[in-house]
Formats: structure tokens, sequence, C-alpha cells
């Protein structure tokens, strides 16, 4: 929560990164309401969520954040910025269409890059992400 109030970057990333370490999924009402407190945050300061791909390969099969996380943040109008967290040049681009439409079903309609960034759009609508 204090990290949204450094202001020091455009994007928050790893929002979720604990189950990378846990065997189960956390189920914790503080846990939901201090996620809930960082989404309405960014959504103030105009921050931006890394949406980040390459939780699909680890045990848990996800992307980061969690769909769940993910809906809540397009209700709240928070922006996302697709990565794939390459760790090698074969790594490039990996699952990228599929964590686009993960965003999708949570409730994106674009990916859009924060203001203080251009502010530059891609919609996630149709088979491909185009710009718009």
């Amino acid at each position: 929560l204090e990290a949204v109030d450094w202001n020091v970057g455009d994007v928050l990333g790893h929002i979720d990164v604990i189950k990378v370490y846990s065997p189960v999924e956390v189920h914790d009402p503080e846990v939901d309401e201090l996620v809930d407190r960082i989404l309405e945050k960014c959504a103030d300061k105009g921050l931006a969520l890394d949406l980040n791909a390459r939780g699909l390969i680890k045990h848990y099969g996800e992307v980061y954040p969690s769909p769940k996380i993910l809906r809540r943040a397009a209700e709240l109008g928070v922006p996302i910025i697709p990565g794939d967290d390459s760790h090698r040049p074969d790594d490039v681009g990996l699952n990228f269409w599929a964590s686009s439409q993960i965003a999708r079903a949570a409730g994106f309609e674009e990916v859009r890059l924060p203001d203080r960034l251009g502010g530059h759009r891609w919609s996630l609508s149709g088979k491909e992400v185009i710009r718009v």
C-alpha cells in the first residue's frame, strides 16, 4: 500500500506474487481488503497494473494479478500493461495472447498506457490486439 504513495513509477507489478511461494490459494478477507485499497489508490493516482503472463507457466498456472484482482481493477478503471516477464529470448511474447484474453474476460476492453507514458490505447476486442 505504501509503495503506491511513493510516486516512483507508473506501473505496479506482482501485486499477488505471494502465490509463487504458497502451496495453497490465499483466502483472507484482510488480504482482499488490502488489495482493494491498493487498487483504489492505483485508480486515484492513474497507476497501471502489470498484467504479467509469466505465471501461466508456473505451478499455479495463472497471470499476475489473478483474474479476481483483474476484475476488480477493471471495475475501478485501473489500466493494465501486459507483459511476458521474459527471462530468456525464447520467452519474449510467451502467453501474451492468452493473458490478453484473460484481461478481456475480466472486463478490460483495451490496454491503456498511463497518461504520463503517452496514454496510448490498444483494443482487446478482436482476434488481435489493435492500436486505437
